[in-house]
């Protein structure tokens, strides 16, 4: 029973040996009378030469700036010079196989007609024009007039 209990005494006076070391130190009040003493923090040194760099920005990639484009010439997101010109035959392509829409007005909101499948012939009605930040084809497949994104649109 000596053991025990001796081991239970030298428990607690590690333990609190152990929180008396990590404990904050009490602050004290200067006496009256006596010169007021900053509090200084403690000074940490640091070897500088087995510290490791601090890692560097990645690259930053450099900014294209466009040119301009030519008077002569519309910008490249506009018409493309191969769009085939009003009265020539063309054909639905560069689709990967889907189907386009023919709307009834150069626009995404306007009412689809149909839908021409890849390889369609059409017949190129009027010049392209630009909407919505797309060209515009006006084209007639068999009886049905209407509009298609321009680079669906291929020469023959």
């Amino acid at each position: 029973m000596d053991a025990v209990r001796t081991g239970s005494i030298v428990s607690l006076v590690v333990s609190m040996a152990l929180l008396g070391a990590c404990a904050p130190r009490p602050t004290t009040r200067p006496r009256e009378g006596a010169p007021a003493v900053a509090d200084t923090p403690s000074v940490i040194r640091v070897d500088v030469g087995m510290m490791s760099p601090p890692p560097a920005p990645p690259p930053t990639p450099p900014v294209a700036t466009p040119s301009p484009a030519p008077p002569d010439q519309p910008p490249p997101d506009e018409i493309q010079p191969s769009t085939p010109t009003p009265g020539t035959s063309a054909v639905i392509g560069a689709t990967g196989g889907t189907r386009v829409n023919l709307r009834a007005g150069p626009s995404m909101a306007a009412p689809v007609i149909t839908t021409l499948a890849e390889g369609t012939s059409v017949e190129v009605l009027d010049e392209p024009v630009s909407a919505e930040g797309r060209a515009w084809q006006k084209v007639r497949s068999g009886d049905r007039e209407g509009w298609v994104v321009a680079v669906a649109v291929q020469p023959r």
